[in-house]
């Protein structure tokens, strides 16, 4: 594993191949996972959207206040 080169790829402009983007990947999730503050999850992907949009929506059950 090349970090240094992964880098230098992306800031040309260049895409990773799928390969590299798993082993990057695994190598990020150790270190995450090492953080005292980040904890798994087993979803592939968790998504939380919230701000004023969703509260009026919810309050008012349309938008149009906002």
């Amino acid at each position: 594993m090349d970090l240094d080169q992964w880098i230098s790829k992306v800031k040309d402009g260049q895409h990773l191949l799928e390969d590299e983007l798993q082993l990057l990947y695994k190598y990020v999730t150790k270190i995450l996972i090492e953080e005292s503050n980040v904890q798994p999850i087993n979803s592939l992907v968790a998504v939380c959207v919230y701000g004023f949009y969703d509260e009026c929506q919810r309050k008012y059950e349309n938008a149009n206040a906002w």
